[in-house]
């Protein structure tokens, strides 16, 4: 019984080296250092990103992104927000057409059920404003916004245009 235990876990060795091996490079000689991994200046997670298609106005499929993303609530201002909407835009070219909302904290963010029992029994007048600072954005082919409040009571919401004329 002994030997058999001890062939069994020879063998899960030999076969968990070999794994290892078929993972590294072929050619040793071949391989580069990792360069250096950039950095970014805040740190923030998507954490909903869904392509809609509906008619509007008479437009067959026209496409719309939504994303929800979590932001580290110390990075929040305008500047991280520019940054951030630039950075989106870059990953999200397509379609034109994407609506970005910015929570500071997870409280505000609806979860799945949440979402669910949302859509089903509410309207968007139901909606509660989030507590934490918050943004919106908004793109499409004619102009390129955000709003966003701090939640300081002596600030109100700000909007900043970044391309087109409202």
């Amino acid at each position: 019984m002994y030997i058999r235990i001890v062939l069994i876990l020879t063998a899960l060795c030999l076969f968990q080296t070999r794994t290892v091996e078929a993972q590294s490079p072929v050619n040793k000689g071949e391989s580069k250092p990792c360069p250096e991994s950039p950095r970014s200046p805040f740190r923030y997670a998507i954490t909903y990103n869904h392509v809609n298609e509906f008619i509007s106005s008479g437009r067959p499929n026209v496409k719309s992104r939504l994303v929800n993303v979590l932001l580290d609530g110390k990075s929040f201002s305008e500047e991280n927000l520019k940054q951030l909407f630039g950075l989106l835009s870059k990953r999200f070219p397509e379609p034109i057409d994407m609506i970005v909302s910015v929570y500071t904290n997870l409280e505000d963010i609806s979860t799945p059920e949440e979402d669910e029992v949302i859509l089903i029994n509410c309207i968007m007048a139901d909606f509660l404003t989030p507590q934490h600072p918050w943004a919106n954005y908004t793109r499409n082919d004619e102009l390129e916004r955000f709003y966003y409040h701090t939640r300081k009571l002596d600030e109100p919401p700000k909007d900043v245009i970044l391309r087109g004329r409202p």
